[in-house]
């Protein structure tokens, strides 16, 4: 199988900022490995997402309504997540936020800099 050209830009691109960023070639590997699953595995579940509601027959804000009113439900004997499906109920148009994504990326980035991993084991 031949590798496309466009990946393998990409792959060389994140390397090139995970080892400027301090990570060795093996650290740098795993990172991108990490990014690249956790995009991958986004992209398909949200097209998961609009295949299930199309199927439903139901545009996505009556959908989403159903699955918050199914969630506040279901997660009563639950506290933490409780609070979460409450606090959105009274949402009319429920969307995620447009940084979400980056911030998500954040959080991996955050937890895999080198730095910050150093200073958890020292």
């Amino acid at each position: 199988m031949k590798a496309s050209t466009a990946m393998m830009r990409s792959c060389e691109g994140v390397l090139s900022v995970l080892e400027s960023a301090g990570f060795d070639e093996k650290r740098a590997d795993n990172a991108m490995n990490v990014l690249f699953g956790y995009v991958v595995g986004i992209t398909a579940a949200e097209a998961a997402s609009i295949a299930v509601i199309r199927r439903s027959g139901l545009d996505a804000a009556d959908w989403l309504g159903k699955m918050l009113t199914a969630g506040e439900a279901a997660s009563r004997n639950y506290p933490r997540l409780h609070k979460r499906y409450t606090s959105r109920a009274d949402t009319a148009d429920v969307q995620m936020p447009a940084d979400t994504f980056a911030q998500q990326v954040e959080i991996i980035l955050d937890g895999l800099d080198p730095a910050s991993r150093e200073r958890v084991r020292g």
